[in-house]
């Protein structure tokens, strides 16, 4: 590679050329380009440029001197995962932890916004409001040299690089392009054009399809995985993650796979994470600590974006927990699933058209967040629906069902797997996940043995040691089931809760507006204007009211929502509410969320209400609860008169 010289402060534009795959009878680490993270890793080029810089006296450095970071077999599941691609360029993926402890464990998620209304749209709640889901890794294994299990997957450090997708518009992704004269020849007759847009600003590629996507998943599976191949016939380990002798591949993420990743795993899953904020906490430089970040800290927007491009380049904005830039604003990203309403109950059966996740650049700021998502039709016309402010990011997935035990051979029945797989579902079901059906079965059975006890002249110590067990069974049974139900009462309870401080925010933000609009029109009334002047301020003061009108109408929504959870709530044991109660207000202490405090006592003299009137909740007594969560109504109507 020739080196370019970089000086301090001066503004470079590098031409990168990237040697092509080379001596396809044994492909190995050293086909990536000596500097391949200039086009590839952005973040990381700017590290390592910042660490040269620092280190030169004179102030002028090489960048081909860069140090990218090592390459690490994904055999020891790294954290930052380089894999090739066709050309010498590389994609990076970050590894996303799943803490479970069995085969058929998995983590309980809380996802979506909850302030959703803050937008004056009281579709958010449709679109984007709060709902839990559940999630496991692909890959197993004890990343880090842990001594508690996990699962992993990966997931795109980066959304797919506009020269990374130029690859497979330029047909360089088949598998024949895998090594050798013929890939030497097809690299060098397209790489200029990659070459040009392979600077170290690097952008996401747009006007990309969902289908398009899809496609790019499949060319690089197929390429990496004949590459893969020609490792493996060599004696080298390949560069695909592999689960128990069945490689792995690339796909888009499901939308609980993609929210997972983008709140930070595990640090960002509990109801008290979708509370606190709408974007992921970032790492305090220097120390252990992290913080919640900022908008701008994470984000391109509409007002941050650079240039005649509507997104801005990837890496520039501070990465989330586990090392993932960009998922929220500049572009928003395909994500595999069809679009579902979300119900205050869960999601909705019905499907319909295709998903992206994060908003983008042009995304109103109010709305943006990990847990904003939005439907898109699959075709416009007879095309399929692109957009320059949408791209998409990989993730790495492996069958459920692996086939294999040894090294890199696959079609080998895995009887350990079958075995471990069927002793999880026997425990599941001792333990009462499936707590219901087993319940009755088992009540069944307890009441069988006791009629065959009572009339069997045979010794009736061979069957009370059956009844005995039974009995135990069903007891576990009932412990985990009311586990459950406790946990879910907690959840509503922690919704009624969220939603009422959304009506009270909402309320406020309404007359604030309300207030300064009345005392524009009294300095208007008081003043001499033009007609000019006049129409302006009488169309804005219409635009004003209309913007009021659909806030008011958010949030007559989100207190139709508030008050059938308050009924569903006073359905709960008294003894149980109370329960969920303490525990609540414990944790909102320990977080020191004081305006909490004010709602949920409101929510809660509002179910004993409810209770003590059988659920029969009379307009008047709605009306005044809605006063109650709306501190501010009965002031904005007071200006509004």
């Amino acid at each position: 590679m020739s080196k370019t010289r970089h000086h301090r402060g001066g503004i470079f534009f590098l031409s990168l050329f990237l040697a092509a795959l080379a001596d396809a009878g044994r492909p190995s680490a050293s086909d990536f380009a000596e500097s391949w993270c200039i086009a590839n890793d952005p973040a990381s080029f700017r590290d390592g440029l910042r660490a040269l810089e620092e280190g030169s006296p004179s102030g002028a450095i090489d960048i081909g001197d860069v140090a990218c970071p090592a390459l690490v077999s994904a055999v020891e599941r790294p954290q930052m995962l380089v894999l090739p691609m066709p050309c010498g360029h590389a994609m990076v993926f970050q590894r996303v932890d799943v803490r479970v402890d069995g085969v058929l464990d998995q983590v309980r998620t809380a996802f979506g916004h909850v302030d959703v209304a803050a937008s004056g749209n009281d579709l958010d709640l449709l679109s984007s409001g709060p709902r839990d889901d559940v999630i496991a890794g692909s890959f197993s294994g004890v990343p880090g040299g842990s001594a508690r299990p996990a699962r992993s997957f990966y997931v795109g450090r980066y959304e797919v690089l506009e020269h990374q997708y130029a690859l497979f518009h330029q047909q360089l992704s088949s598998p024949g392009a895998a090594g050798g004269a013929s890939a030497d020849d097809a690299c060098a007759g397209g790489q200029a054009g990659i070459d040009d847009a392979a600077a170290p600003v690097a952008y996401p590629a747009t006007e990309v399809s969902w289908y398009d996507a899809m496609n790019f998943a499949r060319a690089y599976s197929e390429w990496l995985l004949a590459y893969d191949e020609q490792r493996v016939a060599a004696g080298d380990a390949p560069f695909m993650p592999w689960e128990e002798g069945s490689p792995g591949y690339f796909r888009l993420p499901t939308e609980s796979e993609w929210e997972f990743a983008a709140r930070g795993g595990m640090a960002g899953v509990g109801a008290e994470d979708r509370l606190r904020s709408q974007f992921y906490s970032v790492a305090v430089p220097g120390s252990d600590d992290v913080r919640d970040a900022t908008l701008d800290e994470i984000a391109f927007t509409r007002s941050t974006r650079f240039g005649d491009r509507l997104v801005g380049a990837v890496g520039l904005r501070l990465p989330n927990l586990l090392g993932i830039y960009d998922m929220v604003g500049n572009a928003d990203e395909w994500v595999d699933g069809l679009f579902q309403l979300v119900r205050p109950d869960g999601m909705h059966g019905r499907r319909g058209g295709l998903v992206v996740r994060g908003g983008n650049a042009t995304t109103p700021q109010q709305e943006l967040g990990v847990g904003h998502r939005r439907e898109v039709p699959a075709f416009i016309g007879p095309s399929p629906t692109l957009s320059r402010v949408t791209g998409f990011r990989l993730i790495i997935s492996a069958p459920i069902f692996v086939g294999g035990q040894g090294d890199w051979e696959t079609g080998l029945p895995n009887t350990d797997l079958y075995e471990e797989l069927r002793r999880a579902r026997s425990e599941i079901l001792e333990q009462g996940i499936q707590a219901l059906d087993l319940a009755d079965d088992l009540t069944g059975k307890v009441e069988e043995l006791q009629r065959i006890r009572a009339n069997s002249d045979q010794d009736p110590s061979s069957l009370d040691s059956q009844l005995i067990d039974l009995q135990r069974a069903l007891e576990r049974t009932f412990v985990r089931l009311r586990e459950a139900e406790r946990e879910a009462l907690r959840e509503r309870l922690l919704s009624a809760t969220a939603i009422g401080l959304g009506v009270e925010n909402t309320g406020r933000q309404m007359f604030l507006g309300a207030d300064q609009l009345a005392r524009l029109r009294r300095e208007f009334q008081a003043g001499s204007f033009g007609e000019a002047q006049r129409a302006e301020f009488l169309q804005r003061a219409t635009m004003a009211e209309a913007r009021l009108g659909e806030m008011d109408d958010a949030l007559n929504a989100q207190f139709d929502q508030y008050v059938q959870i308050i009924l569903h709530l006073a359905e709960a044991e008294t003894s149980e509410f109370d329960l969920a109660l303490e525990g609540l207000e414990a944790e909102f202490e320990e977080l020191r969320l004081t305006q909490m405090f004010s709602v949920l006592n409101s929510v809660q003299s509002q179910v004993e209400e409810a209770r003590a009137v059988s659920l029969l909740i009379d307009s008047g007594t709605r009306e005044r609860w809605l006063y109650e969560v709306d501190e501010m109504r009965e002031r904005r109507e007071l200006i509004t008169q």
